[in-house]
């Protein structure tokens, strides 16, 4: 008889990360995680008390990997264009993962402010190379992330690299050198 390993709370956030990017928040009930995990709900209940628990640790996790890369873009050692430019891009996984948080956060208010810690971080972290860069015209950082967060929302970008957010850090540039 083969036995299947068990499943650590680690393996539940994950898949429930995968659950939230391929399809949504409503595939984040225990019996539908307990499915898609090849398990019982009984497993889902050792790691987590309910729901709402298991919720707060995707918000969590997902919210300690978008610091911990926003810490990792700032701290190294490039100029601060080349800073900002990395901290602009993302992967196309990574971008499927923040739509689908953006989605839940409009329907889901500890969801929200969760999505919204990170964009005051991220921001200060926007703010701050532009001030290293002599450029202090706050609406530039809100510019940008405006373009980082709505872009992939876009019809057609889908599925492709956004280049918006390099774009307007291209036209900032010239406009302030102009």
């Amino acid at each position: 008889m083969v036995t299947k390993p068990r499943l650590r709370k680690a393996d539940w956030i994950e898949g429930g990360l995968a659950a939230l990017a391929s399809d949504g928040p409503m595939a984040l009930n225990a019996e539908a995680m307990s499915r898609r995990m090849g398990t019982t709900k009984g497993s889902f209940y050792w790691h987590f008390a309910d729901v709402p628990a298991f919720h707060a640790a995707l918000g969590g996790e997902w919210e300690s990997r978008a610091l911990s890369s926003l810490s990792r873009a700032l701290d190294r050692q490039e100029s601060p264009v080349q800073l900002l430019r990395g901290l602009m891009g993302q992967t196309a996984a990574e971008d499927r993962l923040e739509r689908a948080m953006r989605g839940w956060a409009a329907s889901d208010g500890k969801i929200a402010k969760v999505v919204g810690q990170v964009d005051s971080m991220r921001l200060q972290g926007v703010e701050a190379l532009l001030a290293a860069m002599k450029l202090a015209n706050p609406d530039f950082a809100r510019l940008l992330m405006a373009a980082r967060i709505g872009a992939p929302q876009l019809p057609g970008a889908k599925g492709r690299r956004d280049t918006a957010p390099e774009t307007l850090i291209d036209v900032i540039l010239a406009l302030e050198t102009a």
